[in-house]
């Protein structure tokens, strides 16, 4: 199964998509290591404010499970949309942080996104830390075209730093 939940009264509880899955519109953003856990979750959603926390089994290299703490706040302003999470990977006792703002511009939508880790862990492992841009462009009802650019520092925590540019091309 690709997920498998309940949800009820806020509370999901099951194999899903953590909020670590949601990222930029377009596919050329690495903003996420691992996305998918065995986790119990509650949001709470008001009319422009949402804020949750997930407790997730995470499963580690050694082998072994342990557990993860994600907090998540949201707002919508108008026309920008903002998201902010936290997490902290137990076992390699190391923190991932993650914003996301997105604003509807003119024929689209402006994405920006950073991303920190104190260290590799389950959350976000690709750098220390990371920029990206992107601007979703309604071409036509169906049809939007996505540039999108990613600036990483400190990659694999050791290594120079390193950027991805990319064009995504989606129809419906």
């Amino acid at each position: 199964l690709r997920q498998a939940y309940i949800d009820i009264a806020g509370v999901r509880a099951g194999w899903f998509y953590s909020w670590w899955d949601d990222g930029l519109s377009g596919e050329t953003d690495a903003l996420s290591t691992k996305s998918k856990f065995a986790a119990a979750r509650y949001t709470y959603t008001g009319e422009a404010f949402s804020a949750g926390l997930s407790v997730e089994e995470l499963e580690h290299a050694t082998g072994g499970y342990d557990v993860g703490v994600t907090g998540m706040l949201s707002g919508a302003f108008g026309p920008v949309k903002a998201t902010l999470l936290g997490s902290y990977d137990i076992e390699a006792e190391e923190f991932a942080i993650r914003g996301i703002a997105t604003a509807a511009i003119g024929p689209g939508t402006l994405g920006f996104a950073a991303a920190y880790a104190s260290g590799a862990n389950q959350y976000y492992a690709v750098s220390e830390w990371t920029v990206a841009a992107e601007y979703a462009f309604k071409a036509t009802d169906k049809l939007t075209i996505t540039p999108g650019a990613q600036y990483f520092g400190d990659v694999g925590f050791k290594a120079p730093d390193a950027y991805q540019v990319g064009l995504t091309l989606d129809y419906a």
